[in-house]
């Protein structure tokens, strides 16, 4: 019921005319009110096979009008552990595919992992995507740490090798799961 005049963050803008625009926004961002059609898609690729995975979900997802996030870490490319955290907030959606790594979670998806349940670690749908080799337990893992938070609408897709037409047919089936609830 306070109506402020003035907010004053310890650091950042100072909101002097019509602050309650800035409350409104820290409300939605404290309960991580979700956009509509909104995902935020994470990976790492190694090789590139999780990343044909991801490709063809963000495809899904544009092709019926979702608002699509993508942030990778590859041979070139590396996240933002803010924007991430910014994305996920407000999402409906998120996607999470990892490459394995010593047979478990690769080490920037984990640290991610750590920092979504951590920080922005509100109940949302979640597909996780896995591409292993001769083994790998990510999925599994991945799963423990999003219910340990919190999560439980969670979609596991694993893929041994380059994912195939099964592997794709799996993927848009749990997308739809996630996404008809």
């Amino acid at each position: 019921g306070l109506k402020p005049r003035i907010i004053a963050p310890a650091h950042g803008l100072v909101w002097r005319g019509n602050p309650m625009v800035i409350v409104e926004k820290y409300l939605e961002w404290a309960t991580g009110k979700p956009r509509d059609r909104k995902a935020t898609v994470l990976y790492s690729s190694m090789y590139g096979l999780v990343e044909e995975a991801v490709n063809h979900v963000v495809a899904r997802l544009k092709s019926m009008n979702w608002d699509v996030r993508v942030h990778r870490a590859t041979d070139t490319t590396r996240f933002s552990e803010a924007d991430v955290l910014s994305d996920v907030t407000d999402s409906n959606l998120v996607v999470i595919g990892t490459a394995t790594y010593e047979a478990g979670v690769f080490p920037y998806i984990r640290y991610m992992l750590e920092l979504i349940t951590l920080k922005a670690n509100f109940d949302k749908p979640v597909l996780v995507i896995t591409v292993h080799g001769w083994g790998g337990v990510a999925g599994r893992e991945i799963r423990e740490m999003l219910v340990k938070a919190g999560f439980h609408r969670i979609e596991v897709v694993e893929i041994k090798g380059k994912p195939v037409g099964e592997d794709y047919a799996r993927i848009d089936t749990a997308l739809t799961r996630l996404i008809t609830g």
